[in-house]
């Protein structure tokens, strides 16, 4: 019997197993003790370890391509160099683990935590991260792209300087977090939660932070062209000298926070004079002053009582000099 024999099948017993540069493809390690084993330059492809334990393991350039890790544990393990592409690690424990250079490339994560644990050069690529538990995580050099992180817990960390392309941050909790002079490219924040963060002089042309809390969140210096704010919580939040041209602040009360020296110029406020009055205006701007209520009226009935209202007037005028 072969040792890929004597491995393969459920809750087999491999604590402390040394199987360093083993190469085994579609097998089975559902439940297994592989406590503290060395799977070093090891390859699993498409192999199932639902539920195995892999508490302290070394997975130092391990290769794990699409393989099945729901409900693994890998408290304390050492990923160095190792390949989780397409891998399912929903509920996966990383608790204390140390991960370096380690590939998520369009890997399933949810409702794993990573609390405590070390990450330095990781790429979360098309990832999906909902409610993943980063909290009193170490982060350095992580790379989120095209990812989701839904309900993620991502509070107090700093995330300065790095980059940030196409990512969903709904309902993500992101309190205190730092990202300062980072880089935005089509990200969304829906619902999320960024009391106290920092973003000063961070660049996010027409990111959107739609029903976000903001209070005393710091956007100095920010470059936010486009941005949408529209729904956010603002009460101490700062923007001193931020670039907020052509900004949706629609229903915004920008006394509640401190706006000084921003750029607001054609920012959408929700008070914007229609179409039709401009039109008015520019034809008879005397006229078009005399029933300025008019235009808060919306869709195009707004346009139709506008123009009643300046032909009423006009008659009235004429009426007058008639007589």
């Amino acid at each position: 019997m072969t040792l890929e024999d004597h491995i393969d099948g459920p809750n087999a017993q491999l604590e402390s197993a040394q199987l360093r540069e083993l190469e085994v493809e579609g097998k089975n390690f559902d439940g297994a003790n592989m406590r503290d084993a060395d799977l070093t330059g090891a390859s699993f492809i498409r192999c199932s370890f639902i539920g195995a334990d892999l508490t302290g393991a070394n997975l130092t350039k391990t290769n794990m391509t699409a393989s099945l890790l729901r409900n693994v544990k890998l408290a304390g393990a050492k990923l160095d160099e190792t390949n989780l592409e397409r891998c399912i690690l929903e509920g996966a424990n990383f608790k204390k683990a140390t991960l370096e250079s380690v590939i998520f490339k369009e890997a399933k994560l949810k409702g794993a935590t990573f609390e405590d644990s070390s990450l330095s050069e990781i790429l979360f690529d098309r990832a999906r991260l909902p409610d993943v538990d980063f909290s009193q995580a170490a982060l350095s050099e992580v790379f989120f792209h095209s990812s989701e992180l839904s309900g993620a817990n991502l509070r107090g960390h700093d995330f300065s300087t790095l980059s940030f392309v196409d990512i969903h941050f709904h309902e993500t909790q992101l309190e205190n977090s730092n990202f300062s002079w980072a880089r935005f490219h089509q990200c969304r924040f829906t619902n999320a939660k960024l009391k106290g963060a920092k973003f000063v002089s961070a660049n996010g042309p027409e990111t959107s932070f739609l029903h976000c809390d903001l209070r005393e969140a710091d956007f100095s210096q920010a470059w936010m062209l486009g941005a949408d704010f529209r729904g956010c919580q603002i009460e101490g939040m700062k923007a001193v000298g931020a670039k907020l041209k052509g900004a949706n602040i629609s229903g915004l009360k920008l006394d509640e926070g401190d706006f000084s020296e921003a750029d607001l110029s054609e920012a959408k406020s929700g008070d914007e004079i229609p179409d039709c009055e401009k039109r008015i205006q520019q034809a008879s701007p005397g006229i078009a002053s005399a029933s300025p209520s008019a235009a808060t009226n919306a869709g195009g009935g707004g346009c139709a009582v506008l123009v009643m209202s300046i032909l009423s007037s006009a008659l009235c005028a004429c009426f007058f000099l008639a007589s």
